[in-house]
Order: C-alpha cells, then sequence, then structure tokens
C-alpha cells in the first residue's frame, strides 16, 4: 500500500505504541488507570507486567511510563527512566549484576538491594523507575538474584521510600510463574486487557467512520465471535477489511459514507485464517506454536487438539510447565489477571482446523518411512531435527516440496531411493547426496529432500536433501 494511502488506515498491528502515537487515541489500549491507581505510579510498589506473545505488553509499558511521567509532574518529583533490555538468551547473573550497576552507577554488588543503596544517581533526588525487559531471556539463576533482590525491596519499606526506586519487570511465562500467588515471590502483577464487547464496537465504529465505513450490525456479532475482543486480531481483521473494501487506495471510494456487507467481513475473516501463519506475525507465533506441541505429543495433532480444548475448557492448570510455556511464547492464550487463562481466541482453534488437513498429510507421508528409533546414534538428533523442521515449515505454510524415503548406499555421493513425494506419484531413483563415513556401501539410510520458502521481500526458496543410516 502506498505510504500516502497507509498513513489514513485508521488501525495498527505488530508495533509497539508510544504514547504520542495517533493509535493511542480513542481507547485502542486502555490507560492503566483502571489497573494501576495513583499511589501506585507515584508510589514504589514493584509493577509485574507479564502477558503471552503479542499482547500488547510493550505498549502498555509505555502508556504506564507516560502515566507516572504525567503524574510526576503535577506532584512536583522528577523521575528518571532507566532501561535495561535483555536481548540475548540465557544472559547470566554476573553479566545481569554488572549491568545493573552500571545502569546505576553503583558500586559492583553482590545483591541487588546493594546496588539500589549504592546508586549515585538515587542521591540526586529524582525518582527512578527501573525497566527490566524481556526478563524470560535470563538464565533461571539471573531471574531468581533479580526477583530476590526486588522482594527484598519489598520487604524492606525504609530502604523504598529512602531511595526512591520503582522496579518495573516485564516478561512472559517464567516472569508470571516466578511471581504469582503461590510462587516464592508473590507480587502485584498486571496485564495488558482486551476490548470488551462494547469497546470493541465503539472503537471500530468510530475508526471506520473516519473513512467513511461502517459495519452492520450481523458483522459486529462476527468479529466478536472471532476475536472475543482480542485488540490485535480486532485490528488485523480491520486491516484486512479496509484492504479489501478500497482495493488498496484508501483515497479511492471513500467521498460518500458506505456500510460493509456481513459476506464480506466472512471472507476477509477466511482469507486470514488461511494466510495469518505465512504473513502476519501472530499467526506466524502460533504456527510455530503448534508445531512444537505436536511434535512434542506422542499422538501429534490429536495431542494438539487435546491441549486445545483442555486451554479452552479452562485445565490449564492441569497441562505440563512445558506446555504452558510454550502456549505463553506462541500467543494462543489470554491471560487476564485473577481470571483463568484460556484460548486466546476462537479464531486461534478455526486456524488450526484450517491447517490440520494439510498437516496430517505431510505427517502421514513422513512416518511411512521415519523410525526414529532405527537411526543410527549419532545421526538420531540430526534427523530429529530435521524432521521437525519440516513440520514447522507445513505449519507456517512456507513448505513447498518433499520427497522422503528408504534408500541404499551405492558409491560415493549416489544414493538409490524409493521416493513418496508430497503432491506427487511415488518413484524410484537416484539421489547426488553426500554422507559421513559412517555410510557405506550398500547400507541403508532414511533419505530427504525438501524445499521451503524463507523470509524476506520476494521469498527466497531453499532447498535441503539428507542421507540418515539405519542401524
Amino acid at each position: 500500500m502506498a505510504a500516502s494511502a497507509q498513513a489514513l488506515i485508521p488501525f495498527e498491528k505488530d508495533r509497539p505504541l508510544q504514547p504520542g502515537d495517533r493509535a493511542f487515541l480513542g481507547s485502542i489500549y486502555d490507560e492503566p488507570a483502571g489497573q494501576v491507581d495513583r499511589s501506585e505510579l507515584l508510589g514504589n510498589v514493584p509493577q509485574i507486567v507479564c502477558s503471552p506473545a503479542k499482547s500488547g505488553k510493550t505498549t502498555f509499558l509505555n502508556q504506564l511510563q507516560s502515566d507516572q511521567e504525567s503524574l510526576a509532574s503535577t506532584g512536583g518529583q522528577a523521575t528518571l527512566p532507566v532501561e535495561i533490555r535483555v536481548e540475548n538468551e540465557g544472559y547470566s547473573d554476573c553479566n545481569l549484576r554488572d549491568e545493573v550497576s552500571f545502569r546505576l552507577q553503583s558500586d559492583l554488588s553482590i545483591t541487588f538491594l546493594d546496588a539500589i543503596k549504592t546508586s549515585r544517581i538515587a542521591k540526586r533526588g529524582a525518582r527512578i523507575i527501573l525497566r527490566v525487559v524481556s526478563t524470560d531471556n535470563l538464565s533461571d539463576a539471573a531471574l531468581d538474584w533479580l526477583l530476590r533482590g526486588v522482594w527484598a525491596l519489598m520487604e524492606d519499606p525504609r530502604a523504598a521510600r529512602e531511595y526512591q526506586v520503582q522496579v518495573i519487570l516485564d516478561g512472559s511465562f517464567a516472569l508470571d510463574m516466578m511471581t504469582g500467588p503461590k510462587s516464592r515471590f508473590p507480587m502485584p502483577q498486571k496485564y495488558p486487557r482486551e476490548f470488551t464487547r462494547r469497546e470493541q464496537e465503539g472503537f471500530v465504529l468510530s475508526r471506520l467512520g473516519e473513512i467513511n465505513l461502517e459495519l452492520s450490525a450481523d458483522s459486529y456479532v462476527n468479529l466478536w465471535q472471532a476475536t472475543e475482543g482480542d485488540k490485535y486480531l480486532t485490528q488485523a481483521l480491520c486491516l484486512e477489511l479496509v484492504d479489501k473494501t478500497t482495493d488498496g487506495s484508501v483515497k479511492r471510494n471513500f467521498r460518500h459514507r458506505q456500510r460493509i456487507k456481513p459476506d464480506l467481513l466472512r471472507g476477509c475473516l477466511d482469507k486470514y485464517i488461511r494466510n495469518a501463519p505465512a504473513r502476519d506475525p501472530l499467526g506466524a507465533a502460533v504456527a510455530r506454536c503448534f508445531a512444537e506441541l505436536s511434535n512434542s505429543s506422542k499422538i501429534r495433532e490429536f495431542g494438539l487438539r487435546d491441549i486445545l480444548k483442555e486451554i479452552e475448557s479452562g485445565q490449564w492448570e492441569a497441562l505440563s510447565p512445558e506446555v504452558q510455556r510454550l502456549a505463553y511464547r506462541g500467543g494462543i492464550i489470554r491471560r487476564e489477571g485473577i481470571f483463568p487463562v484460556r484460548l486466546r481466541a476462537p479464531l486461534v482453534f478455526r486456524i488450526f482446523e484450517e491447517l490440520r488437513g494439510r498437516v496430517q498429510q505431510v505427517r502421514a507421508l513422513m512416518d511411512e518411512s521415519y523410525n526414529p528409533e532405527a537411526i543410527l546414534d549419532r545421526h538420531r538428533d540430526a534427523a530429529k531435527a530435521t524432521y521437525e523442521r519440516i513440520m514447522e515449515a507445513v505449519y507456517a505454510g512456507t513448505l513447498r516440496i518433499l520427497h522422503v524415503g528408504m534408500g541404499q548406499k551405492l558409491k560415493d555421493s549416489e544414493v538409490k531411493v524409493n521416493v513418496a513425494a508430497w503432491g506427487e506419484a511415488q518413484y524410484t531413483g537416484v539421489w547426488e547426496v553426500e554422507t559421513d563415513r559412517s555410510v557405506k556401501e550398500n547400507d541403508t539410510v532414511w533419505c530427504v529432500l525438501w524445499a521451503w520458502d524463507e523470509d524476506g521481500a520476494p521469498p527466497r526458496r531453499r532447498s535441503e536433501v539428507s542421507a540418515f543410516k539405519i542401524g
């Protein structure tokens, strides 16, 4: 879409919003006033902000900081924001201690509380707002060190008052589990909330009205039934709708008010469900989560379906920690305060149902010849990784070619293979494929040739051919 037209689109998705952004207007994201009262914003109580992927967490943090600065300006005490962003997974406790000491201009300290007490910037009169972002990238030891320190600060009101520091932690599954009511460090938790039905209708009515579009009453019902107020999905579907209605040009067709027919919204909904795994950031995260959950289940897609049903029926606590972690990371769930964890939206299950037929077809093709127990020990992990990457590609909608079967090493780099091909006829042929020295002439091998599209503009086609020894 042209830049001039794009500037007129009244919807946003997959971009952390700043308080000055137009998308903050009209209650796209509610100010935290409904969840965080004035005394908390101006006080030193830690704020724990944790939610699944693509739930507006960063935007919530930005709004929280803006509100703190606004209230502080009227209250007379300046704020000093200090941010530590944990970019790399497995960030160690030693690195975190060094970073905290550097940011707070503290003596190198063994404990977080010591770093606060020796901070030179904490003695300048401003209230420090220390934000640690992406805490799920911290190692277990680093997160434990941080939470012990924040807990000690909570338990020592005198230190909190004297040093005027408020800590805000941003994270996902690990942070949620480590700070929940039944955890070792129970702290106040905040979750970005979604639209109510009335708020969703008011938001869409207002935003479409800006470009002379309106939905029918039936369309509002369909939108709610698909999203149940999820802010990301609401805007993703509205973007599809605007693009379809205007043929990609907002300046065209918008001189007079137009009512969008219910059939058009249903068509956009179907299109989003089909294309989301390959074209939408949330859809890609959901598809990757589906692949990881099904690959980890002994009954594959049937196991994944059972997991989704359990979440949908409120059985979150019955799931294993690893399944819960993957569900958080994939953004397939909704977490709202004291309410039970549930499926993010009915749309998530519809994406699974759309994918299931194609995925099971590829899975069946692979499983005709794939037997991990039969593969040589030294090749087993690599074979399993190849299998799982292929399944991730089919879930993501990027798999293009798949030939798989059993073969026999002939000589040098030649292997005779009996091949089952995805969407094509079976055949027997000779492949040229490099093998390591453990594979000798006449050895039996499991062979895979596949191709997939990588992200990019335009997408780049990649391919790979492998042979793994049986025995």
